[in-house]
């Protein structure tokens, strides 16, 4: 495969005639972000759990779960917390899941905006 004309050159990004504005990160596609509450719906699947019967073994409100399955409501440390201790997991993973969820939508929402307004640094 002849990458020669599917490169791109130092000298094009410096002068501005390449626009990465539509690229992504690898992996990343154009697929929607994932909800970390859709990862939670997963463990209740492969356990046979209701959102009540989740809410009763993390002690917090039902209401609390229903909305982090929802999508309504983001996985707080306090969440986190008990998320990792029942599943036997970490309590960053479900921070992680939240904070790239969370950066996935803003990115897909304002990052041209945010590419107009700021301009990075220049190196010497």
């Amino acid at each position: 495969m002849d990458l020669s004309e599917s490169s791109i050159r130092r000298a094009d990004l410096d002068a501005g005639r390449v626009d990465l504005d539509d690229a992504s990160e690898p992996g990343t596609g154009i697929d929607a972000p994932i909800p970390p509450g859709e990862h939670v719906a997963e463990f209740l699947d492969d356990y046979g759990w209701s959102a009540r019967e989740l809410a009763r073994r993390l002690a917090v409100p039902h209401n609390r779960v229903l909305a982090i399955l929802g999508g309504q409501r983001a996985i707080s440390a306090d969440t986190a917390l008990r998320l990792a201790r029942l599943f036997r997991t970490s309590p960053e993973l479900w921070l992680n899941l939240q904070m790239r969820y969370d950066l996935d939508r803003l990115k897909a929402a304002e990052a041209t905006r945010i590419a107009r307004e700021v301009w990075p640094v220049e190196r010497s």
